[in-house]
């Protein structure tokens, strides 16, 4: 998959984002710890949590798109990225299937 491909979720997410959304970049990786929470009750069959879900994600977006470069010296932060990287490639490998 190319990095194009791969930033592609990300910059949709950052585009429709409410600009109340953009988060203090520093709490990308509890945000990210956050949604794997969600997506866990998502598993265990709690509809109601989709929305959350949603609302994370245009969270994280906007966190991303808003986070400066020194965030990414931070390698909680990086791998938090890394993380919500491979959860969007796995999504939109499961939605082909």
């Amino acid at each position: 998959m190319t990095a194009a491909r791969r930033a592609w979720p990300f910059a949709a997410l950052a585009l429709v984002a409410p600009a109340a959304a953009f988060a203090d970049s520093a709490n990308l990786a509890d945000m990210v710890d956050d949604l794997q929470r969600i997506q866990v009750q998502i598993a265990q069959g709690d509809k109601a949590s989709y929305a959350a879900q949603l609302n994370q994600l245009k969270t994280i977006g906007a966190a991303i798109a808003a986070a400066q470069p020194e965030t990414w010296k931070d390698r909680r932060q990086a791998d938090s990225l890394s993380s919500i990287s491979s959860a969007a490639d796995r999504s939109s490998t499961s939605r082909r299937s």
